[in-house]
């Protein structure tokens, strides 16, 4: 666990220090956020809020095409995105859960 909120911190804070506009920052950190917070409860809570957390972070792409655009077209949005991937990967091989849904890594590019 302490390895995947390091990952995840050392994202956020490529995101803070990166020049996306203020509305992509801004809810990529709040999503970054809610993912670190979940990992931090995750004795508590387990990997569902996790997933959650990320599946949130990932699916507004869906919505947003700058946003979508953020993470396709960038490489802190590339990393970002394989990042989670991977965390996503880990926890759910550990827990047992299926991954992220497919259709988030075919809008992403990831696949």
């Amino acid at each position: 666990l302490q390895d995947t909120r390091d990952k995840i911190d050392g994202v956020l804070k490529d995101v803070l220090e990166s020049d996306f506009p203020d509305e992509i920052k801004n809810y990529l950190v709040r999503g970054l956020q809610r993912i670190i917070v979940a990992v931090d409860e995750y004795r508590i809570s387990g990997a569902a809020p996790i997933l959650d957390a990320m599946e949130i972070t990932l699916g507004h792409a869906f919505f947003d095409a700058e946003y979508r655009r953020a993470l396709t077209n960038t490489d802190i949005g590339r990393t970002i995105v394989d990042v989670l991937a991977s965390v996503a990967s880990s926890i759910t091989i550990a827990v047992g859960l299926p991954q992220l849904p497919e259709t988030f890594q075919l809008l992403l590019g990831n696949h």
